[in-house]
């Protein structure tokens, strides 16, 4: 009874080594679309948040700083001035920023489909309030 034991996990770790490699040849044709499409996805999320630190960004000397100031918004947007380094944090993720971008360069990345969607659409909502007419604000 030992041996086929034995034998049935030899049988196991061949099946293992041969699907392997089969995943690893598989997997690397389809990773390269999504990784330009996040890389284009992020570099579109930092200039949204760079319009939106321009418009409506608080400076306070070394930085540009946006929050909405209701205090119900999920992000925090920031511009240090001097390396002109921006970073988004999100509330519901405290720990590291969401992305950090410099120069042009994305940095760091943990932005989600949902989080460049949101910033977006403030984006937009950001146009439609530039674009009124001044009577509209009497």
């Amino acid at each position: 009874m030992a041996l086929s034991m034995f034998d049935g996990l030899s049988n196991l770790r061949k099946d293992k080594s041969t699907n392997k490699s089969e995943t690893v040849e598989n997997s690397a044709i389809p990773s390269s679309p999504n990784q330009i499409t996040d890389a284009e996805r992020d570099l579109k999320l930092a200039r949204d948040c760079r319009e939106i630190l321009q418009v409506k960004g608080r400076d306070d000397g070394n930085h540009l700083i946006f929050e909405r100031p209701d205090g119900k918004g999920n992000y925090k947007f920031s511009l240090e001035k001097a390396s002109d380094t921006m970073t988004l944090n999100a509330k519901d993720r405290p720990v590291n920023p969401i992305l950090v971008e410099s120069q042009g360069t994305v940095i760091e990345s943990h932005v989600t489909d949902l989080d460049a969607a949101n910033i977006a659409r403030a984006v937009e909502m950001l146009n439609v309030q530039q674009s009124k007419p001044i009577e509209n604000y009497k």
